[in-house]
C-alpha cells in the first residue's frame, strides 16, 4: 500500500519504483517523491527506492504536521516508513531540505539502519553566524531572513483552514513573491533567477511550480527554519558510514563551502563538485548525477 500510517495516526504516501537492493530519497521543500522520477529510473532495474512525499508535500499535502519542529516530524516519519517497510543496512539520500531530514534522523536515532548517506546541496546550518558564512541564500541570509520572520509573522493571523485565495490580497501578493525569490535561489544562471523571480507576477504560473493551497505546511516549514536549533555541524564527526556530498558550485542557496566542510567532517566524507550547477545538481546536470549516484549505490548497496 502506497499509504504508510504514521506514530500521530495520519499517513503519508510513499512512492516505490524499481527492483533490488532498498534506497530511500527524500525530497526538498516544494518539491514531491514523483520529481526523483526522471533521475532515478534509469537505475531502477538494479535498485529499489523508496520515495516519500513530506507532509505538506506531493500526495501528503494535506497532512498536518503535529510538531512546530518540523524536521522533528520528518525524521520520525522516516523512521516509521523504515520500520513499516522493515528497511535497514541501506543507504539514505536527500536535497535540500530532504538532507537536512537525514542529518535530523542522524541525530535523533543515532543507533539509525543507514549504511551510507547521499547529501545534495544541503549545508548543516541554515543561519549565518560570526563563524559561519555558509548558511542559507548565502551572503543575503542575513536580509533574507529578517523579510521572512516578517511574513511568518503576518501568516500567524490565518489558521490552517484558510484557504489562500481567502486571504488578504497584499498577503497573497507577498507570500507569493518570496516563493518566488525562494525559487529564484534555486536556479542556477543569473538570467534563470530574474526570469523566476518575475513569477509572483504569474499567479496561475507560479501555483504549478509551488501550488499556494499548501501556503500553511510552507508556513509551518518557514517557522520551524526561523525558530528551532537546526544546527547540525557538531554531528558531522559522528557519522561512521560513508557521505557523499553532491555540491552546486554555483548554487546560491547554499554555498558550496558549507557542504565541504560536512565531507571535511565526516570521517569517511567525499565531496563531489558538480561546477556547472546550482541548487539542483540532477536538473543542472542530469546526465552526470545519474552516474555519480549509480556510483554511490553500487559502491554502498
Amino acid at each position: 500500500m502506497p499509504w504508510v500510517p504514521m506514530r500521530d495516526g495520519k499517513s503519508v504516501y510513499v512512492r516505490i519504483i524499481g527492483k533490488g537492493s532498498p534506497v530511500i530519497f527524500l525530497h526538498g521543500f516544494g518539491m514531491h517523491s514523483g520529481h526523483w522520477l526522471p533521475f532515478l529510473l534509469p537505475l531502477s532495474h538494479r535498485y529499489r527506492f523508496y520515495l516519500p512525499d513530506m507532509r505538506g508535500f506531493g500526495k501528503s499535502a494535506a497532512v498536518s504536521h503535529n510538531s512546530d519542529c518540523v524536521l522533528t516530524n520528518y525524521a520520525e516519519d522516516l523512521h516509521d516508513i523504515m520500520e513499516h517497510y522493515q528497511l535497514t543496512g541501506l543507504p539514505l539520500a536527500g536535497i535540500s531540505m530532504g538532507a537536512f531530514v537525514a542529518m535530523q534522523y542522524f541525530r535523533l536515532h543515532p543507533e539509525n539502519k543507514i549504511t551510507a548517506y547521499l547529501n545534495i546541496d544541503q549545508s548543516p546550518f541554515v543561519h549565518q553566524s560570526s563563524d559561519w558564512h555558509y548558511g542559507m541564500f548565502g551572503r543575503d541570509g542575513a536580509v533574507r531572513f529578517r523579510i521572512l520572520e516578517e511574513l511568518h509573522k503576518t501568516a500567524a493571523e490565518f489558521g490552517p483552514d484558510c484557504l489562500f485565495a481567502e486571504l488578504p490580497d497584499d498577503f497573497q501578493q507577498a507570500f507569493l513573491h518570496e516563493l518566488s525569490e525562494f525559487v529564484g535561489y534555486a536556479v542556477s544562471s543569473p538570467a534563470q533567477r530574474r526570469l523566476v523571480r518575475q513569477l509572483w507576477r504569474f499567479p496561475l504560473l507560479a501555483n504549478q511550480i509551488l501550488p499556494a493551497s499548501h501556503w500553511f505546511a510552507y508556513n509551518t516549514c518557514l517557522g520551524a527554519y526561523l525558530q528551532q536549533d537546526y544546527d547540525m555541524r557538531p554531528l558531522m564527526a559522528s557519522l561512521n558510514f560513508p557521505v557523499w556530498v553532491l555540491a552546486g558550485m554555483k548554487s546560491a542557496m547554499y554555498p558550496w563551502q558549507g557542504q565541504k566542510y560536512i565531507a571535511d567532517q565526516c570521517t569517511r566524507g567525499n565531496f563531489i563538485p558538480f561546477k556547472k550547477s546550482g541548487h539542483m545538481p540532477m536538473v543542472d546536470e542530469p546526465g552526470k548525477f545519474v552516474r555519480v549516484t549509480g556510483a554511490f549505490l553500487q559502491k554502498h548497496c
